[in-house]
């Protein structure tokens, strides 16, 4: 297990270590190439407003670590389905000298940056993409941009860059104004990474608001990877095109998801949705519907199901049975109870497998387990990843230290639906990184990273279908795991 800590050993010594003795799984891991560990400031998009997430990149040592931060900004993030961080720097732009001198870094870009064709909006999240990554290398306080060797006074026509510029933290995204302190702000914030919440335009969440049908839809959606798609077809008659919701709610009937014969008066998309509806939909997003036509009757332990229908039990069960949706301590499930947007992100976390099992209903209460501390963005379960992978999430850690591991098994790691687990499969592990989140216990901050791996196999196009990606925390006392999320992947080598 690979220990991170933000004081004490630095991360190449505990690497070194790490090749020679090993770690706490079947086989050592491969030696370890000399890395640089850079702040990068990519574009985040949202579906109300675009921002910048820092993010760590592992890059081979270059000439000097401005060219390195400077390169990976360019190159921007791997490419990942569904991923909303990208670079924002235009294509064929290159870097043509760099100078750092009196704490000012002197960036000599091609005239290729001009190229950038976007608003006042886009052309700050530019230029600070530019500067806080540059400038979160020691010794630089401010960057000066030149093009072509020459001093500009924009490059695309908003934001002057005539002089030597600070850092723009006020264009990071830090989360919702109203969410700080909530019981599910982790949650929250995970799935923003994910590009699947938005909030509002005064930049908040209304975490505690009731879920509407039409949202708990979308974020199912998008929750399970489906994209929404303009048509002209309009299942529902109180649904029509131009609703914001028509994309997604036309793409939840094209998966099976929404049926149209299960609301013959209209979808009423602005209702709240109660828990029994929420019960069906996720049994179908889930992939369980089969199993819940089996145990329709099925007596259901609850103290206020016995009236419901026969086949609507049989969904409350796989749903329950699966973690998805739980019930209460006074052994009710409250069938027509409804949930607010902060339950509804725990529900599709769950959904999501993003983090360890979560214990609660909800907001948590007096004697109930501990709440996961970790929630992973990316990479998504069951996802394909290369080299370099990317990984994001939300985590409420010990002075903000994550550990990453990814690899894979030799054989099926778990018993699952299409057969048993192989006993003999052995755990190896391609890559170990350690991470910072943007703040530490109490509070909870974002993480995001590009981290590179070697495939056992450098020909012949090796592929697992049992890989892996570990997000864990560990005991600064001694060691040990607290809490990790191990998310299932394809690992595929070039």
């Amino acid at each position: 297990m690979l220990k991170c800590y933000r004081k004490g050993y630095t991360e190449f010594l505990i690497a070194a270590l790490i090749a020679v003795l090993g770690v706490a799984c079947s086989i050592a891991p491969p030696a370890l190439a000399a890395e640089a560990k850079y702040t990068v400031y990519y574009g985040f998009s949202m579906p109300d407003e675009d921002y910048l997430i820092p993010v760590t990149v592992f890059r081979p040592f270059g000439p000097s670590q401005v060219e390195g931060v400077v390169s990976a900004l360019i190159e921007g993030p791997p490419s990942t389905k569904g991923l909303p961080v990208r670079t924002l720097i235009p294509k064929g732009t290159r870097l043509l000298g760099a100078e750092i001198k009196d704490g000012v870094a002197y960036l000599n870009f091609s005239k290729e940056i001009t190229a950038a064709n976007v608003g006042s909006r886009g052309d700050a999240l530019l230029v600070a993409s530019i500067v806080n990554s540059v400038s979160s290398i020691p010794g630089v306080d401010k960057v000066q941009i030149l093009v072509e060797g020459a001093k500009v006074e924009t490059i695309a026509g908003h934001v002057y860059v005539g002089e030597p510029l600070g850092r723009a933290d006020e264009l990071v995204f830090k989360g919702f104004k109203d969410t700080k302190g909530n019981w599910a702000e982790g949650q929250i914030l995970a799935f923003a990474l994910r590009g699947v919440l938005s909030g509002y335009p005064d930049g908040t969440f209304k975490p505690n608001s009731t879920v509407t049908r039409a949202e708990f839809i979308k974020m199912l959606c998008a929750t399970v990877g489906l994209e929404p798609k303009e048509t002209s077809i309009e299942s529902f008659r109180d649904v029509l095109r131009g609703n914001w919701a028509h994309p997604w709610i036309e793409a939840a009937v094209k998966a099976g998801l929404l049926r149209v014969s299960d609301y013959p008066s209209g979808l009423a998309p602005n209702q709240p949705i109660p828990r029994k509806e929420m019960a069906v939909l996720l049994a179908r997003g889930a992939g369980l519907e089969k199993e819940a036509i089996k145990e329709a009757g099925t007596p259901l332990a609850f103290t206020d199901t016995v009236q419901l229908p026969g086949w609507l039990k049989g969904y409350i069960k796989v749903v329950v049975d699966e973690g998805l949706l739980k019930g209460y301590p006074n052994l009710t499930f409250r069938p027509s109870g409804l949930l607010t947007r902060a339950e509804s992100a725990t529900v599709m976390a769950r959904l999501a497998g993003m983090s360890r099992p979560d214990p609660g209903v909800g907001r948590p209460g007096p004697g109930m387990p501990k709440p996961p501390s970790i929630y992973t963005a990316f990479p998504i379960k069951e996802s394909e990843i290369t080299t370099p992978f990317f990984t994001a999430g939300a985590a409420r850690v010990f002075e903000a230290s994550l550990g990453v591991e990814m690899g894979y098994y030799t054989g099926k790691p778990k018993d699952d639906e299409e057969g048993k687990a192989d006993p003999n499969a052995k755990r190896r592990v391609l890559k170990q990184a350690c991470v910072m989140a943007s703040e530490g216990a109490p509070g909870w901050g974002i993480f995001a990273a590009v981290i590179p791996y070697e495939p056992p196999w450098a020909v012949g196009g090796w592929k697992s279908e049992y890989g892996f990606v570990k997000v864990y925390c560990t005991d600064p006392r001694d060691g040990s795991e607290l809490e990790g999320v191990e998310i299932p992947v394809t690992v595929i080598g070039q």
